[in-house]
């Protein structure tokens, strides 16, 4: 459960807890990223808590208080458990106590370690999903609670911001924290655009608009074109805003 007790605040973080209102889910987890924080993100909107482990900056695992979070749920649905694997799943990790549901799947070869790593991978994702709608709720950062062991999930928080302003986060929002139309972007480092296009994941269509980001359009004149797709330009802009690779207007 989340509570008030005090834990060290990490430089460049908005505190150790705040609320969503005031700091949103991806602002929220750049930070850590950016401050290369190590600890658990908890976080708890409408009665659901989600926790959220980083090691250096990176998620690398999380867990929540939903069934439709489970693991062993998730493994059910994409067909790498049986509904006789997935009950027996479910005793056997009821009877390890405090040890990992992946790890115990492994041990009683239910699944290979290869795909417990994928499908850890699209755990952490999918946990991430409905976070980034939450409009409220409270956070707090335990720099206490650390992940014990090593989990290599290989999605950078940058590339799961991306995602999140590509599929998931509302439009509104986006342009709230982008700003007005008559903005011109420019890439603080113009000899980074290759590496940022590989870095964030970027579609091929994607990475063309950030290519464009040198200061001589605004954003309604990329936006008159007939074939701007909105969302795509505003999402690509709110993130680099986000990881902080644009100058500043003016």
């Amino acid at each position: 459960m989340l509570d008030e007790q005090s834990h060290s605040q990490i430089e460049g973080m908005p505190g150790n807890s705040g609320r969503l209102r005031d700091t949103r889910m991806p602002a929220l987890l750049w930070s850590l990223t950016a401050a290369n924080a190590s600890g658990c993100l908890k976080v708890r909107h409408a009665g659901v808590e989600k926790w959220v482990w980083f090691t250096d900056g990176q998620p690398v695992f999380a867990r929540s208080n939903l069934s439709d979070d489970r693991l062993t749920d998730r493994l059910l649905e994409r067909g790498l458990l049986s509904r006789a694997q997935y009950e027996w799943a479910q005793e056997l990790i009821a009877n390890k106590g405090s040890r990992r549901s992946g790890e115990v799947l492994v041990e009683a070869k239910l699944i290979p370690q290869s795909a417990l790593d994928e499908a850890l991978q699209e755990h952490l994702l999918h946990m991430f999903d409905t976070m980034f709608l939450w409009k409220d709720g409270v956070w707090l950062f335990d720099t206490g609670d650390l992940c014990d062991e090593v989990v290599t999930l290989g999605s950078p928080t940058a590339v799961i911001i991306m995602d999140a302003a590509r599929h998931r986060i509302h439009l509104d929002e986006l342009w709230a924290a982008v700003g007005d139309r008559s903005r011109r972007p420019r890439l603080r480092r113009p000899e980074s655009a290759e590496s940022l296009i590989d870095g964030l994941g970027l579609l091929p269509t994607e990475g063309m608009w950030l290519r464009r980001f040198d200061g001589s359009q605004s954003l309604d004149e990329m936006l008159g074109e007939w074939d701007t797709d909105e969302r795509e330009l505003i999402s690509v802009l709110f993130t680099l805003d986000l990881i902080d690779a644009l100058e500043s207007d003016g």
